[in-house]
């Protein structure tokens, strides 16, 4: 999923959206290259279905991107998000009511979860399209890199998993 900084850096260039100097496209490709250290990618071990699933959504990441910088410039990245949180609300409420099987939070806590979840999606999605009008799509993101850093970071702290020396070179060539 996470080769999608290389390829919305290509697209930008290839579409003229953007300018990529040979920095920036080191940048991209070590940053990609320590991610693979970082989660351990092993050609033996990955899953076609997987990796092509993987690699759609990368592509829609992509054209979100590029689509947002493109047509959107100048657009109020609050009103972006509203709508793009809506339409998936939507989607959602629509699936939910297909499938007739959701299940909401048994305890308090459970809605509290899903409701601090909901706000911190929210303002993720807010910064993308924020970033994404001010600094560009593939500056965007290069830095949506951070993303598996910080989830790894994060096991280690909150659920005890242990980082090993290959990952954590990997995450600071990242």
């Amino acid at each position: 999923y996470f080769v999608y900084p290389l390829v919305t850096g290509l697209a930008a260039a290839a579409t003229g959206l953007e300018k990529i100097t040979w920095r920036g496209a080191l940048a991209a490709i070590a940053a990609f290259l320590g991610l693979m250290l970082m989660i351990g990618a092993h050609p033996t071990t990955l899953a076609t279905v997987g990796i092509l699933g993987a690699l759609a959504a990368a592509c829609c990441r992509v054209v979100m991107l590029l689509v947002t910088r493109a047509t959107l410039q100048g657009t109020d990245a609050l009103q972006i998000t509203w709508y793009s949180m809506i339409s998936s609300s939507a989607l959602f409420v629509a699936a939910a009511l297909a499938a007739w099987h959701w299940q909401p939070p048994a305890t308090a806590l459970g809605w509290v979860g899903l409701i601090v979840l909901s706000v911190a999606v929210m303002t993720g999605i807010l910064g993308v399209f924020s970033s994404t009008g001010r600094i560009g799509p593939f500056r965007t993101a290069l830095f949506m890199n951070l993303e598996p850093l910080l989830a790894t970071i994060g096991s280690a702290l909150f659920l005890g998993e242990f980082i090993t020396p290959l990952q954590a070179f990997g995450g600071a060539v990242m």
